[in-house]
């Protein structure tokens, strides 16, 4: 082996080492998980018409416990949400309760695709 393939192979193991770091890094940290909020008896849901909001405004028509599981990403005739990891029943039904309510569907998972809601603008 020359001396190239030495310091190139030498890089490429402090850049894997340096990689596994993070990885361990980030799965010792605390995820978010989601618990269902108890909603007020008696109190109507509402349904609201998205015209032309901000994704701030967007996440905030989702319940607290939701918004750190889920990304929000503006395309042109569509708001995208998606999951941020597995939500499990619950999260899942509450985030779609919100979609519909917003005039939004779910989108299965399709070729090259991965399963988001869309939110009509």
């Amino acid at each position: 082996m020359n001396k190239d393939e030495a310091t190139f192979l030498a890089k490429l193991r402090d850049a894997f080492a340096m990689a596994a770091e993070a990885c361990n890094d980030y799965l010792n940290t605390e995820q978010p998980t989601y618990q269902k909020a108890t909603a007020s008896a008696g109190k109507p849901q509402e349904q609201t018409i998205i015209a032309d909001v901000k994704v701030g405004e967007l996440l905030s028509k989702f319940p607290q416990e939701l918004r750190p599981l889920i990304t929000i990403t503006d395309a042109m005739d569509f708001w995208f949400v998606k999951p941020v990891k597995f939500l499990g029943k619950d999260a899942f039904a509450d985030a779609s309760e919100v979609v519909r309510g917003l005039n939004g569907k779910y989108e299965r998972a399709a070729q090259g695709v991965k399963a988001h809601w869309e939110i009509p603008k």
